[in-house]
């Protein structure tokens, strides 16, 4: 943002003022739908409702629920959607509906390496959690929400603690 600040006029830098300062504010995630919630739903509530889900489905629908629960914010679905979570299109063909029900039901249950997210703590006893997307020999990069513009950088020096997070990103 500096190096390309630089080169621009005195009139073009006036103009982007708030761009260049980081002063944008953008809403990453708002309600979007008038849905009214009904119930906090868990796995034993729809444990018996697995072995129906090959018959009486309606596509239309589970995209609208797709939508409603914003769940195309961070998963990629027919090349449409986020990133930060992982693709979903053929889930159906890599896992069974029991695992998948787990998934979204409880997603902080089992949690792959590659969305897992960390707790550091730091020796000024500041604690940063999140995922780490870079690492090099003196420094961790963290993004500390899905939608977070500027990722938190910490000095490998000033890391007290460091460990695995139990919690997924994606909410139960």
């Amino acid at each position: 943002r500096n190096d390309a600040a630089k080169k621009l006029t005195d009139a073009d830098r006036l103009a982007l003022k708030d761009v260049i300062e980081d002063k944008t504010k953008v809403e990453a995630v708002k309600l979007e739908t008038t849905r009214q919630f009904i119930h906090n739903w868990q796995l034993e509530d729809l444990q018996d409702l697995v072995g129906q889900v090959e018959s009486g489905r309606n596509f239309e629908k589970g995209k609208a629920a797709y939508m409603a629960a914003q769940c195309y914010k961070c998963h990629r679905f027919n090349g449409e959607g986020g990133d930060t979570g992982p693709d979903i299109t053929g889930v159906g063909n890599r896992f069974n509906a029991q695992y998948i029900l787990e998934a979204v039901v409880v997603p902080s249950k089992v949690i792959s390496d590659q969305y897992q997210s960390s707790v550091v703590l730091t020796v000024q006893g500041e604690v940063i959690s999140g995922r780490v997307i870079n690492e090099t020999e003196d420094e961790i990069t963290i993004r500390t929400d899905p939608f977070a513009r500027q990722p938190t950088i910490v000095k490998k020096k000033d890391i007290e603690e460091r460990q695995k997070s139990p919690v997924s990103e994606m909410p139960q």
